[in-house]
C-alpha cells in the first residue's frame, strides 16, 4: 500500500475512534450529571399545577365537608395569575395541601357558563371574550368595589367568606403557612401575623 494511502487510513481510523470515544465520554458525564441532578422517576420542573384534585363549586345547601373551601379566582390574560398556577401551586408540598385538606375549586372570572353555588344560580350575561366578570367571582373575590386578580377566597363547611379574600401573587413559602394557618381553624382569635410567631 502506498504509504500516503497508508498514513491517512490510519489517521481516519484514529480519527474516528478519538471522535466515539468523545462523545461515549460525553453521554457518560452527562447522564451522570442527570443522574445527580434529577433522581429516577423525579421531573426537573414542579409539579403541574393539575396535581390538586380540583372541583366543582357546590350546588347544594346541604353540601356536607369538614373542610374549606379554597377558591382560586383567575383570568386568562392575568401574568400573575399564571406565575401562581406554574411557581405557587405546582409546590409539591402545596399540591398536597390543598388537595388533602381543603375542597379546592378554580373559578375563571370571566368564564360565561352558569355556576349554581349555594342554591343559587350565577349567570354572566357578557358575550365570550368581552372580559365582563362572572356575578359569583364579584360576589367572592370583590373588596371595596374592585376585583383583582389572582385572588384566593376561603370558606369554611357553611360556605361562608372566613377572611377576606387574599389578592395577588403570593410564593410557596408564604401559601404553606397561610394554608396551615386557615386548616388549624385558628383564625377567628389569631391573627396571620401572631400564628406565625408563635411557629
Amino acid at each position: 500500500m502506498n504509504p500516503i494511502h497508508k498514513f491517512k487510513s490510519h489517521s481516519i481510523k484514529f480519527m474516528q475512534r478519538s471522535i466515539f470515544i468523545y462523545f461515549l465520554g460525553f453521554s457518560q458525564t452527562g447522564f451522570s450529571i442527570n443522574q445527580t441532578q434529577i433522581p429516577f422517576g423525579q421531573k426537573a420542573s414542579p409539579l403541574d399545577s393539575s396535581a390538586i384534585e380540583w372541583k366543582d363549586f357546590p350546588d347544594q345547601r346541604d353540601f356536607i365537608t369538614k373542610k374549606h373551601l379554597f377558591v382560586f379566582v383567575y383570568t386568562d390574560w392575568c401574568v400573575h395569575c399564571k406565575r401562581m398556577m406554574t411557581e405557587t401551586l405546582s409546590n409539591r408540598e402545596i399540591a398536597e395541601l390543598i388537595s388533602n385538606n381543603f375542597y379546592p375549586v378554580k373559578l375563571n372570572a370571566e368564564t360565561t357558563e352558569t355556576i349554581v353555588f349555594n342554591n343559587h344560580i350565577y349567570t354572566n350575561m357578557g358575550k365570550a371574550g368581552s372580559q365582563s366578570k362572572h356575578p359569583l367571582a364579584i360576589k367572592l373575590a370583590a373588596m371595596n368595589g374592585t376585583i383583582g386578580f389572582p385572588t384566593m377566597v376561603f370558606l369554611g363547611p357553611d360556605l361562608e367568606p372566613v377572611l377576606t379574600p387574599l389578592r395577588g401573587y403570593k410564593s410557596a413559602e408564604y401559601m404553606i403557612d397561610y394554608l396551615k394557618y386557615i386548616d388549624s381553624g385558628c383564625y377567628p382569635e389569631v391573627s396571620f401575623e401572631d400564628y406565625l410567631g408563635n411557629q
